[in-house]
Formats: C-alpha cells, sequence, structure tokens
C-alpha cells in the first residue's frame, strides 16, 4: 500500500509516497545527537541505541543535531530532500529486544530538551544519479 507525504512536505516533481514508512519514506539521525540525547537523560553514551528512533541513514562526524539545519543531502549520487524534523512518539519508549515499553524514556528527554524531535524525515530525488549503493561519505547542503 502507497501513501502520498502529507501536503506541506512534498517536494514538487519528486516521488512523495511512502510505502511501510510512518509519514516519510526515510529518517535521517546522527550519532552526534543520539550522544546528546544519552547526556541529557543523564545516563551514559550508549543507554539509548538508535534501535529506538529507528533511522533508515545514520550519519557521524556532524555536530548534535546539524542535521535540523540541512536541506539537502547527496550520498553517492543519491539527493535527498530533508523535510522536516521527526516528531517523535511513545515507540521510543519500546526496549527492542524485549518488545516491551520501558518506561517514559528517552521520549520525556526528548520532549523536555528538543521539542518532542529527532532525526530528520527525507524524501528521495528522482534527480539520483547514484549506482544504488551508499558509500560512507556524504555531503551536506
Amino acid at each position: 500500500m502507497n501513501r502520498i507525504v502529507e501536503e506541506k512536505g512534498r517536494v514538487p516533481g519528486e516521488l512523495n509516497t511512502v510505502d511501510f514508512a510512518d509519514g516519510y519514506p526515510f529518517l535521517l539521525a546522527t550519532e552526534a545527537s543520539l550522544k546528546k540525547i544519552n547526556e541529557w537523560a543523564g545516563c551514559g553514551d550508549n543507554t539509548f541505541t538508535m534501535r529506538r528512533f529507528r533511522p533508515n541513514i545514520v550519519i557521524s562526524g556532524a555536530e548534535p543535531f546539524a542535521e535540523d539545519r540541512w536541506r539537502k543531502i547527496e550520498i553517492g549520487g543519491h539527493i535527498f530532500h530533508l523535510q522536516k524534523r521527526c516528531k517523535r512518539c511513545k515507540m521510543t519508549t519500546v526496549i527492542p529486544d524485549e518488545g516491551i515499553f520501558g518506561g517514559t524514556e528517552p521520549l520525556a528527554t526528548v520532549k523536555a530538551k528538543n521539542n518532542g524531535t529527532f532525526g530528520m524525515n527525507m524524501i528521495h530525488s528522482k534527480k539520483s544519479i547514484g549506482t544504488g549503493a551508499f558509500p560512507q561519505l556524504a555531503n551536506f547542503h
């Protein structure tokens, strides 16, 4: 089943459909942003892993929440439009290996310190020239 991305997040001339994702086809987050969430929660670098937030693409080597300011990213010739910050829900409180809710964190910290958002929703550009492989290097715009 395909869904259309919400109207305010669409990019003219691009494929604005979502298959299995919640609201956008791609979610990007940075390792530095996750580290900052863990720091704010006062629980060490690795208490909450990226699995809690379920991004498709994880970037290293950026400042915390730098992704909130990017408008486009290119990975191996593939262009993505970063459309909006991802509003987080109760699913972030599920302990991945157990499949049970584990209290109010990290959602409580995300709400208190980052306006309830973590990561950026993205759309893949039809103008991409890549071959399908995503190398380690990316360009941010």
